[in-house]
């Protein structure tokens, strides 16, 4: 039976929608570590994480005020004997703003990044295999344990996964797992904020194409996102992890980048 549709016809603009994926984006990433708030900026902390110290906002008008928040924001993970290593864009900044701070972090020998937000269009009808069993992660959550610490081997960054696990602490998360033959093979997670839903932490075991299983992940947490009536569903998407193509195929359409800054191998500062 195909699924019935999550939501009506839309009227936010492109700008308001990228707005809301941000916050979104925001929240997931506060997830994975510490929060911390100064007069001119927003941070989150894990000094175990290769890229886990992040600025999520910096709230400035000039170039004095930037000076001011970098300073927070270098002094803060400086006492703590690690550096950031990654800056979101706000899209609800003004443009000379938003160029400002990327203007200012380039001299520091940062680099442009951005991910793609795609934005459920229509609901693809999808199938789960006979043989795979779908359940709520926190009802699987030693072989969810195991899952992770495959995927963070396989990154090079093992301790994503506790990181990872402590999405499950957050009530607004509903996290999915993929079991075949006593194996957890896959997982996903739907992030909502009341009218909008985040899908991501997608994660598969070794050996294991998203191109099949993926889809059908997409398609439970589909059904999450329907029984939760939420007005938008997004996802983010790069070229290495899931690409646009994949989501295309589930239903998702790109309405644009949401912009960050990362820092280079050899920073200046």
């Amino acid at each position: 039976m195909p699924l019935p549709v999550i939501s009506a016809v839309n009227m936010d603009d492109t700008a308001t929608l990228l707005r809301h994926a941000h916050r979104l984006r925001e929240q997931w990433i506060a997830h994975l570590g510490e929060k911390a708030a100064f007069d001119h900026s927003q941070v989150v902390f894990n000094p175990e994480l290769l890229h886990g110290n992040v600025v999520t906002d910096l709230s400035v008008q000039s170039d004095e005020e930037f000076q001011t928040a970098w300073s927070e924001v270098e002094g803060f993970f400086g006492l703590r004997g690690t550096k950031c290593r990654q800056c979101l864009i706000n899209p609800a900044q003004r443009d000379d703003i938003q160029s400002l701070i990327v203007t200012a972090l380039s001299r520091r020998g940062w680099q442009t990044e951005g991910l793609t937000v795609l934005q459920l269009q229509s609901q693809v009808e999808l199938f789960i295999s006979a043989d795979l069993q779908v359940i709520p992660s926190r009802a699987g959550y030693p072989l969810l344990e195991q899952l992770m610490n495959e995927v963070g081997e396989v990154g090079g960054e093992p301790q994503l996964a506790q990181a990872m696990l402590a999405h499950l602490d957050d009530s607004h998360v509903d996290s999915l797992l993929a079991i075949q033959n006593g194996r957890a093979i896959a997982t996903i997670s739907v992030l909502g904020d009341g009218q909008n839903a985040l899908i991501g932490g997608i994660g598969f075991a070794p050996g294991v194409s998203y191109q099949n299983v993926g889809l059908m992940m997409v398609h439970r947490a589909l059904e999450s996102c329907r029984r939760s009536l939420f007005k938008n569903v997004f996802t983010l998407a790069d070229s290495k992890n899931c690409p646009a193509e994949f989501w295309s195929k589930a239903g998702f359409a790109s309405i644009g980048r949401l912009q960050s800054m990362r820092r280079d191998s050899n920073p200046e500062k």
